[in-house]
């Protein structure tokens, strides 16, 4: 049993953003193949697409007016190297076949992985603008997804 290392302050991640140029098509992206739900705003506000990635996390696609030059408050920098998101193994077999039919190259993997959380089973993929996604499985442990085993 692997000792679990904890944090003077622990942290989940509320949300994540990509700075994106096509939000439609990361949209269906994110939809069709990793089955993320869209996000309706509560306030009305959004001027752009959030996903769900799980009951505390999104993914929010902010389209070129957010980021650009010209934006207000410009933080146009792209420094993201990937995100990882973790499924039960049943789960990331299936996205690996829905990738594959798409047409989406696993540009890294499957192979062993040491994640946050040990030793897990990886493989990487781009979505349509080139953001690199990890996904990741851990099969000694317990099913902390939400998913089934």
């Amino acid at each position: 049993t692997q000792k679990r290392v904890v944090c003077a302050m622990e942290y989940i991640i509320d949300h994540v953003v990509l700075n994106v140029k096509q939000p439609d098509v990361m949209v269906n992206f994110y939809r069709s193949l990793l089955g993320l739900l869209p996000i309706k705003s509560k306030d009305g506000k959004h001027t752009y697409p959030s996903l769900r990635l799980n009951g505390l996390t999104s993914l929010d696609l902010y389209p070129p007016p957010m980021w650009t030059k010209e934006a207000v408050n410009h933080y146009g920098q792209r420094s993201l190297h990937h995100i990882s998101l973790v499924l039960a193994q049943n789960w990331w077999e299936e996205l690996k076949g829905r990738l594959k039919a798409a047409g989406v190259k696993i540009i890294e993997g499957p192979k062993r992985h040491e994640g946050a959380r040990g030793q897990g089973v990886a493989f990487m993929f781009k979505d349509p603008e080139g953001n690199r996604i990890e996904a990741l499985y851990y099969p000694e442990q317990p099913n902390e997804t939400g998913g089934p085993k």
